[in-house]
Order: structure tokens, then C-alpha cells, then sequence
């Protein structure tokens, strides 16, 4: 199951989805992904998405090592692809994004290491 806001508003903002979520326990068979945005870029230069990456994936360390939970982020750029696999399960590529070939061959290097 993935769920959970979908941006990072700030570390006691995403600590209250896991903590009132009515899904059951996560369990080997179902897994529960805590899925958040970290990159910090403006929606068309206003709209708010983020801490940033190295705060936000600073929040998320301490939420998935806290709450014992798997994370899920979006990355929007090849560059970040590295830095999030240390703390995240999964990488994200929305779907916009899914025909920029360098951004899909960063993402899916840490998986290979």
C-alpha cells in the first residue's frame, strides 16, 4: 500500500499521516510506503513542493527510521537520484518525466549497486 500526503509540509506535518492512518500494520506480505515529495521546486515558479532535497530526505531518514516505515519519493532530476536511494525504498519518476532517459538510468543505478 502507498499513501501519505504528497509533499513534505514540514517534519511534524508528516509525522501525522502515519500516526492517524487507518491502515492496518504494514506486514512482509503488504508493505506500507510513505510517499512524499522532497524536491523543493516551485510549481511554474509559485506553488510550494517541498523542503528541499537534503531536508527533506533528512525528515524522511528520521520518519522511516522512527515509525519502521518503507519510503517512496519522487525525484525530478538525474541528479538527485543517488542521494535519495540512501534513505528511500523506491524512486518515483512522475509521469511527465518518464521520457527523460538520463533521469530513468539514474534512478535505477543505486538498485543495481
Amino acid at each position: 500500500m502507498i499513501a501519505g500526503p504528497c509533499v513534505i509540509e514540514s517534519e511534524t506535518h508528516a509525522r501525522k499521516w502515519p500516526s492517524k492512518s487507518p491502515a492496518p500494520p504494514p506486514t512482509p506480505q503488504c508493505p506500507l510506503f510513505s510517499r512524499r515529495r522532497t524536491t523543493g521546486q516551485p510549481l511554474l515558479g509559485k506553488g510550494f513542493r517541498g523542503p528541499g532535497l537534503k531536508e527533506g530526505l533528512h525528515i524522511l531518514a528520521k520518519i522511516k527510521a522512527d515509525l519502521k516505515l518503507l519510503i517512496l519519493t519522487d525525484i525530478h532530476d538525474a541528479s538527485q537520484a543517488a542521494e535519495a536511494a540512501e534513505v528511500c525504498d523506491i524512486l518515483q519518476i512522475p509521469a511527465f518525466l518518464s521520457r527523460q532517459t538520463d533521469l530513468l538510468v539514474a534512478a535505477a543505478k543505486p538498485a543495481a549497486s
